[in-house]
């Protein structure tokens, strides 16, 4: 074994063990397979990839959501990433964290065809992904596999205590590799108005409120399957409370926590879509009791 590689073993240097390699074989891959300069091909390929995949990824989640019941509805949330300046900004670099993110929303979509189909073929596939998506870069490679746990633990227990135990239990791996990558806890932050604060400041957002609206409009209505948006809705939770957990309960975080709130918005995608929608058919039905209104009153 190299020494470089040997050193990293002994020093516990997984992140540089793993991080880009993902990227890196992309790279290489398409460079020979097109002939074009490998700088050209490294940085055009996370724009490429991100502008293609990112609302296909999101027109087929919702399209899981909406069983053929709004077609309109995926159309709308395959065009919802470009109301997340996040989403923008990380579409337009080539580094292994925004390969590792187009690979976590995959491993996603994956993971709710599973759930709708019941293919054990997907949940495979959701697997592999996740592992793409670690080789990619470690971050999103975590909370791949922790949804993959978190929706493979609700399909198949049934006890809503255990799901309740075994979710609280998967908040637990990422906090304990950012230790191990020699981040310290401070759960004295934790309890504290300002963080609180600063907390609402990094995650309300008009985007926010239209996809707590999404929620609500798919639970009472029949546009979408309410199970599968509680769900998806569940995985937004755990993103924000893990970026919560880390960001103001640990210190000397080895990659940046405000990272995390990516993955949030792009789990939000088809919620944002159904908040839009819902929006549209209020005003609508109100545009429409304004025309009838006053035929109302002549007779």
């Amino acid at each position: 074994m190299p020494y470089a590689y040997s050193h990293m073993l002994q020093e516990f240097l997984i992140i540089d063990l793993l991080a880009g390699r993902a990227q890196y074989a992309l790279v290489v891959l398409f460079s020979r397979m097109l002939n074009v300069d490998i700088y050209w091909v490294h940085v055009l390929l996370v724009p490429f990839l991100w502008s293609f995949l990112v609302p296909l990824f999101s027109y087929k989640l919702t399209d899981i959501l909406a069983q053929k019941r709004r077609e309109i509805l995926p159309l709308v949330a395959a065009l919802a990433s470009n109301l997340f300046p996040t989403l923008v900004l990380w579409g337009t670099v080539s580094v292994p964290n925004s390969v590792g993110f187009i690979f976590f929303f995959f491993t996603v979509v994956l993971l709710f065809y599973w759930i709708h189909t019941g293919d054990r073929q997907f949940w495979v596939l959701s697997l592999l992904a996740a592992n793409a998506t670690f080789f990619a870069h470690p971050q999103p490679g975590i909370f791949a596999f922790v949804f993959l746990l978190l929706i493979t633990s609700f399909q198949k227990i049934s006890r809503n205590i255990e799901k309740t135990l075994f979710y609280l239990l998967l908040l637990v791996p990422y906090p304990f590799a950012l230790h191990l990558l020699n981040a310290r806890f401070s759960f004295d932050k934790l309890v504290s108005v300002e963080n609180f604060g600063s907390l609402q400041s990094d995650i309300v957002t008009i985007v926010l409120f239209l996809a707590l609206l999404g929620v609500v409009w798919g639970v009472r209505r029949k546009y979408v399957h309410r199970r599968n948006t509680l769900f998806l809705f569940i995985l937004f939770v755990t993103v924000i409370l893990e970026y919560y957990l880390t960001m103001y309960g640990m210190s000397d975080l080895p990659l940046g926590g405000k990272r995390m709130l990516v993955m949030a918005d792009l789990v939000l995608l088809p919620l944002v879509a159904l908040g839009e929608i819902g929006i549209v058919d209020v005003i609508a039905r109100a545009l429409h009791c304004l025309k009838i209104e006053p035929l109302i009153l002549n007779t």
